[in-house]
């Protein structure tokens, strides 16, 4: 019968074991559920009436289980939650006791500005640094942060590969209160940042929604960078109030407007009494208008011919400058005599160092010739003044060709013996010396070893030789290095612990008789300019020199937190695409 296949099963459980509350339920259950149910047997009128009623009672034991269940669950829920704060609440009252909340903010505000300089040092980028880790610590660490003005005085942008930047530049204006600014525009895509998003130019109405912002601020700049950038003239019409900017760099910086208002540009910066360190290179505008009289350091390049003259005329009034580097593309031409009292360290590129003929500068110690003609400005202006010569304590020297004049001079070579000598006996007080070769003539430096090598008496005091640009090809080479290492540490003069001489090595690496091989130079190294303005510079650790690391995508939710404490900005809401950070 199918009743023998049916058995009762009685189920009991212990909801709580204090006071002994249960459920309990009763069901037929089959022997073999699958057999039952495959096999062709059929119950019999009575015993459908049992299984009915079974089904019926065990709907009801269902019921009440699932209302068990319920209400365990919520039991079970409500003790995770309390676990939860219990959990939370002894963290934070180990955090109270954590060493880092005893610092005082003065002494936390020291640390994250030590943190953030290692980063801006290696990567400067504002962008970056506002997002930092270190600002999402804690909401202390960021209130401690954002009211240490001087982490936010530095700004560096790159607002062709950042459409970030404006925000970024609003926030550091804010942040740094009334510190003095250090702004830098760069053009170039860093290391760090995604070439794709670079863009052809910065948009005009860019430059024209942060105008006002740069003309309210103009009062507190110290340092002023623009690098391969261009901006519109209108940016900088007229003439404003710059009390406090002292370093001026403009780097491949074209002012897109018409040329009555290029004309106009740099009369922006007539008023600036602090002024000391400029560097205007490869930009069309002669900055005229600026306050010569009182530059301590100028960088310069001049593109035009006829702006050498006037170039000459305003640094007669140069009473104070104390390092000149200075390029020209023009030809020779005849230039008036140049007085300049203060002058300490002078670097000409190019045509530029026919300022040598009519330069006098008591005060020199410094001297860098890169020109196709350096050893003979050199001789000619030792001949003409012995006595400044022979204060000289520092000399490099650089063989190039000059693409305008190399149809009117020949370039040349350093492999005259007899005009070493002449040199050597004319700067004898050098202490430090370096000599370039760009003319692919890989053993004139043998010449000027050899010179010394015969010659021991010659530079007495010298204690660096740089050698590095002429690239030692043959064992004959480094063998003859050796010898004049040997001679010039034996010098009365030198002292072989303090004596360096740098060279570059075409085979092996090799380092021989204290001889410091470096590594070759590449063409855009050689010819690289590096500016002087005090910006964090991009020196990197060796393991710092991997891929460039991609940006993070900015998080909404920490961007509206940190905006919120340090209250809104109504100027950023109106930007259609300030929100949304490209790479």
């Amino acid at each position: 019968m199918f009743s023998d296949y049916l058995e009762a099963v009685d189920l009991s459980a212990t909801l709580c074991r204090a006071c002994g509350t249960s459920l309990s339920a009763s069901m037929l259950s089959a022997l073999n559920p699958m057999d039952v149910l495959r096999s062709d047997m059929l119950p019999a009128d009575n015993e459908v009436s049992d299984i009915r009623h079974a089904i019926s009672a065990e709907l009801i034991s269902i019921r009440t289980y699932a209302e068990a269940i319920s209400d365990l669950e919520s039991r079970l829920e409500r003790l995770r939650t309390q676990h939860g704060l219990l959990v939370a609440n002894l963290r934070h009252k180990r955090s109270l006791l954590a060493p880092i909340r005893r610092l005082p903010p003065e002494v936390l505000a020291i640390i994250l500005t030590f943190a953030f300089s290692a980063v801006f040092r290696h990567k400067p980028d504002s962008t970056r640094i506002w997002r930092h880790p270190i600002l999402r610590v804690c909401r202390r660490w960021r209130t401690v942060a954002f009211a240490t003005s001087n982490m936010w005085a530095d700004i560096v942008l790159y607002p062709i590969h950042d459409r970030y930047w404006r925000k970024t530049l609003r926030r550091c204006m804010r942040l740094s209160r009334s510190r003095p600014l250090n702004i830098c525009l760069d053009g170039r895509c860093p290391r760090w940042r995604c070439e794709r998003a670079a863009r052809p130019m910065v948009p005009k109405r860019e430059w024209k929604a942060m105008a006002d912002l740069l003309h309210a601020t103009a009062s507190r700049w110290r340092g002023l960078c623009l690098n391969k950038i261009w901006p519109p003239s209108e940016l900088f019409e007229g003439s404003r109030p710059l009390p406090l900017l002292t370093t001026l760099e403009l780097t491949r910086c074209e002012f897109n407007s018409t040329d009555k208002t290029r004309v106009s540009a740099m009369s922006f910066f007539t008023d600036c009494p602090a002024l000391l360190d400029v560097r205007v290179v490869d930009v069309a505008i002669f900055p005229s208008d600026l306050p010569w009289a009182q530059f301590s350091v100028l960088d310069l390049d001049v593109r035009y011919e006829h702006d050498l003259d006037a170039c000459v005329e305003h640094l007669q009034a140069c009473h104070n400058l104390q390092s000149l580097n200075l390029a020209t593309r023009s030809g020779s031409v005849e230039l008036p005599h140049l007085h300049l009292p203060a002058l300490r360290c002078i670097q000409l590129h190019g045509s530029a160092v026919n300022l040598l003929d009519t330069l006098t500068a008591p005060r020199l110690q410094d001297i860098s010739i890169m020109s196709c003609r350096s050893m003979g400005k050199l001789l000619a202006f030792a001949d003409r003044n012995h006595g400044i010569a022979r204060g000289i304590s520092s000399l490099m020297l650089s063989f190039e060709v000059e693409p305008e004049s190399e149809d009117d001079h020949e370039p040349e070579s350093g492999d005259d013996h007899e005009h070493w000598v002449k040199l050597c006996t004319a700067y004898e007080s050098l202490s430090r010396l370096s000599i370039h070769n760009l003319l692919d003539d890989h053993d004139f430096f043998l010449f000027m070893a050899r010179s010394l090598t015969s010659h021991p008496n010659l530079l007495p005091n010298l204690v660096y030789l740089n050698f590095c640009d002429a690239i030692v090809t043959s064992r004959e080479g480094m063998d003859a290095l050796i010898d004049l290492h040997d001679r010039l540490t034996s010098n009365r003069c030198t002292d072989a612990a303090t004596f360096e001489m740098v060279v570059a090595y075409a085979g092996r690496p090799v380092h021989e008789k204290g001889i410091i091989v470096a590594g070759l130079m590449s063409r855009a190294e050689r010819e690289s300019r590096p500016g002087r303005f005090q910006w964090p510079t991009n020196d990197s650790d060796p393991e710092d020199e991997s891929e460039p690391d991609e940006e993070p995508e900015p998080e909404e939710d920490f961007e509206d937190d940190m905006y919120s404490e340090d209250g809104s900005d109504p100027q950023d809401s109106n930007d259609e695409d300030m929100d949304e950070y490209y790479m």
